[in-house]
């Protein structure tokens, strides 16, 4: 009898070893490794959750690798892929550990940072950017150099997590039309306002 037990047991961890594992990959970017977009939103939806509940407010990055389909198109997809690996990793190593970083789609990932004030989520985009602008990069044999542009939003009281993408994204987009590899930070007192770093 209780070698059955120890059987039907070894049966059931690894059973659940397996559908964990399956859950991870569901919740991952195959490409960098990153969190994927399902993942980041269960990740934001707890987050405002525990600020519902009086936490402080988070903040959201959006970056996007500047200029990626000429990377595409110059050196190849191949040399594409490398790209968004090593702009993954520059921001996941430029992000706190409590930070979820995750590929959002195509060339664009977005970040979570918990309880984070508006100067300070400006600050950690700030480090990925600067990262991500000394990465050289090996493509067709030359040395490869990528920037990002990115936009930054804070959670404000009583908006959905949508409007506070939304507004990051408006940050970006004014990122890249002024110049980009640039960082700026969407101004909550008037939503005409925006400040750059």
């Amino acid at each position: 009898m209780f070698v059955l037990a120890i059987a039907h047991y070894g049966r059931y961890r690894g059973k659940r070893r397996e559908a964990q594992l399956l859950d991870r990959l569901a919740r991952t970017d195959a490409l960098t490794g990153l969190s994927n977009r399902r993942a980041l939103m269960d990740a934001i939806a707890r987050e405002q959750q525990r600020v519902e509940r009086g936490a402080a407010p988070f903040a959201v990055v959006l970056a996007d690798v500047d200029h990626f389909k000429q990377v595409n198109d110059r050196y190849g997809h191949d040399a594409g892929d490398v790209v968004l690996k090593q702009v993954a990793a520059a921001m996941r190593a430029a992000a706190r550990d409590v930070d979820d970083v995750a590929r959002w789609g195509g060339e664009e990932f977005l970040t979570l940072l918990p309880a984070t004030p508006p100067a300070d989520a400006q600050a950690a985009a700030e480090r990925m950017r600067a990262r991500i602008r000394a990465l050289a990069i090996e493509a067709g044999g030359q040395a490869l150099q990528v920037s990002a542009s990115f936009g930054v939003s804070a959670l404000q009281a009583g908006e959905s997590v949508e409007t506070c993408i939304k507004r990051a994204d408006e940050a970006l987009y004014r990122a890249k039309r002024d110049g980009r590899d640039r960082v700026v930070l969407f101004v909550p007192e008037d939503d005409a306002v925006l400040a750059e770093a």
